[in-house]
């Protein structure tokens, strides 16, 4: 009679079912993902806070090791000149430069830090926790697909058993009928 075969019946709940595991799926690997790049966006956070606090002390301790590197490339220069150059006012000039660019270098560096630091703190939310949020709404598109499917079959079915039931009634009626005409 009306209504969708067993075979289709099975066909959708599979589809329902399968579309439900993606969904159960897409979620854990959300879940995955998040915890994942959490922790390295709360380090990133709270190194940015240090910075964007303005205290010079946090600042430094923050740029310690990129201060290190100039004042190491600094100190090679020195050695440089001090191996290459005679004794006098080119050496002495030379020396000073450096110093002055070490000393430059590190003081852009400590502003550039913290001036960089405000758009870096910004752009944290934006970073992994994006793809969690992605797989999330894959997680919720597939329950809404799942749903479909098995509205769909729900629909079929009781369209199926609607017809079933007009035509019983159809051929209670026509047998009523009959009986009358007799």
């Amino acid at each position: 009679m009306g209504g969708p075969s067993q075979a289709t019946e099975k066909a959708q709940q599979n589809l329902a079912n399968t579309q439900q595991a993606q969904s159960a799926q897409a979620t854990q690997q959300s879940q995955q993902l998040f915890n994942t790049t959490f922790p390295g966006i709360q380090s990133a956070e709270n190194y940015y806070k240090l910075l964007s606090s303005g205290d010079p002390n946090s600042i430094f301790k923050a740029t310690a090791p990129a201060a290190e590197n100039i004042a190491a490339q600094k100190q090679s220069v020195l050695n440089q000149i001090n191996q290459n150059m005679p004794r006098g006012g080119a050496k002495d000039l030379a020396e000073a430069q450096a110093t002055s660019q070490s000393g430059s270098q590190i003081g852009n560096l400590f502003t550039q830090a913290y001036t960089s630091s405000f758009p870096a703190l910004a752009n944290l939310g934006t970073s992994g926790v994006g793809l969690s949020v992605n797989e999330l709404a894959n997680s919720i598109s597939g329950l809404g697909q799942a749903s479909q499917t098995l509205s769909s079959l729900g629909g079929e079915q009781s369209a199926g058993k609607a017809a079933t039931l007009g035509f019983l009634g159809s051929l209670g009626g026509a047998g009523a009928s009959a009986l009358a005409a007799v």
